[in-house]
């Protein structure tokens, strides 16, 4: 797709690239993995990464001298980079900055933590997730919880808002399972809530008070019916406001 956004790993850890894989699912970004610092200065000139995401566990150079050469190239050097550190190097967390380095992780690195570093070089829900809002009110239940009342506010490919929810704790689990608009095709998965928008200190003031919860655990053939789902009512909205416009 046009708008791909491409991300580098760099570690030799193989179990640390299928986390950051499972955590990228449904984000509309594209991984791309590597081990060793000559694999990763190839995959910069050949795949044009976005953001890179290097460790100290490369396996033929040492981490701070690959950022500093990577920040002293012109070609490389606006390139964003976060440097993750095995929790015994947490200390040189000084050095990678004075390496040039964006940001940086400390191992063992959960879910909230990742996104909330690749949050601030791109905003996924604004360049990934086109969300659909719906004016009918769609049920949906959720495990765990005595809630019974919470409505579907929008809904995207990575996650959904839920209107008039209670402020459930960052990183509760819900079970989900509702029907889409105007559709017959019923969604179940899991979700994470991601953020909140209390009513009395609301994160977005154009959204009702409820919670926002990301995807989990999610099926590849539920995720490929949502984004057909979803890209076949944003084409049906776009021909409606061109049949709309007066002819020029």
């Amino acid at each position: 797709m046009n708008n791909e956004f491409i991300i580098l790993l760099a570690d030799s850890d193989l179990d640390f690239h299928d986390a950051i894989s499972d955590f990228l699912k449904n984000t509309g970004t594209r991984l791309v993995t590597c081990s060793s610092g000559k694999e990763v200065l190839a995959s910069i000139e050949g795949q044009k990464p976005d953001l890179v995401f290097m460790s100290d566990t490369l396996k033929d150079v040492a981490c701070i001298t690959l950022c500093r050469k990577l920040k002293t190239d012109r070609s490389s050097s606006p390139m964003p980079l976060v440097m993750v550190l095995s929790s015994n190097r947490a200390k040189d967390r000084e050095y990678c900055f004075e390496a040039g380095c964006s940001d940086v992780l400390v191992k063992p690195v959960d879910r909230g933590d990742f996104f909330t570093t690749l949050r601030k070089f791109v905003n996924l829900e604004k360049r990934f997730n086109p969300r659909l809002r719906s004016p009918s009110a769609i049920n949906c239940s959720l495990q765990y919880s005595i809630c019974h009342n919470c409505r579907v506010y929008d809904i995207s490919a990575g996650g959904l808002f839920l209107e008039s929810c209670p402020p459930l704790p960052i990183n509760t689990v819900v079970a989900l399972d509702f029907v889409l608009p105007e559709s017959t095709t019923r969604i179940s998965c899991k979700g994470r809530v991601a953020w909140i928008n209390h009513p009395i200190a609301l994160s977005k003031i154009d959204f009702p008070f409820g919670v926002g919860v990301e995807f989990v655990e999610m099926s590849q053939n539920t995720s490929d019916t949502l984004v057909a789902y979803l890209d076949a009512k944003r084409d049906h909205s776009e021909e409606t406001v061109a049949r709309r416009q007066p002819n020029e």
